[in-house]
């Protein structure tokens, strides 16, 4: 089964557009047909045509995350998803681990503090340390 992983260093092309970073990773799973969509829940559509160098860290976060969408992946491992995130960049991505998880998905995250959201299980791995 598909297993998707992000780390904190997004795996962009920075010298391409938007678009043509995320055509990319959508042609390896055949779902080209998901892009507008995509974009459109990000708002990335404004930025389609801009190389990913010129974009905020908190802009090619949301490139990168848009790429979770287009790998229909069951299990997300995603390291600090939240980094560089405004509010509703974070409000977006809290909303795609609903559906995923809804849809039978696993999300494993990590995260500087706890996520307050039904559902979700935090673990603090200094509990498990032996110290």
């Amino acid at each position: 089964f598909p297993v998707t992983i992000y780390g904190h260093q997004n795996a962009l092309d920075y010298e391409l557009s938007v678009i043509e970073n995320l055509e990319f990773w959508a042609k390896i799973r055949n779902m080209e047909h998901a892009i507008a969509a995509s974009f459109s829940l990000l708002e990335l559509t404004p930025y389609e045509e801009i190389k990913v160098s010129q974009l905020s860290q908190g802009w090619a976060r949301k490139v990168e995350l848009t790429k979770l969408l287009l790998t229909q992946s069951i299990i997300w491992v995603l390291d600090e998803p939240f980094a560089n995130l405004d509010q509703k960049g974070k409000d977006r991505l809290i909303e795609m681990i609903k559906v995923r998880a809804m849809d039978s998905g696993i999300i494993i995250f990590t995260a500087q503090s706890p996520c307050i959201q039904d559902n979700i299980i935090n673990l603090n791995l200094e509990d498990y340390l032996d110290v």
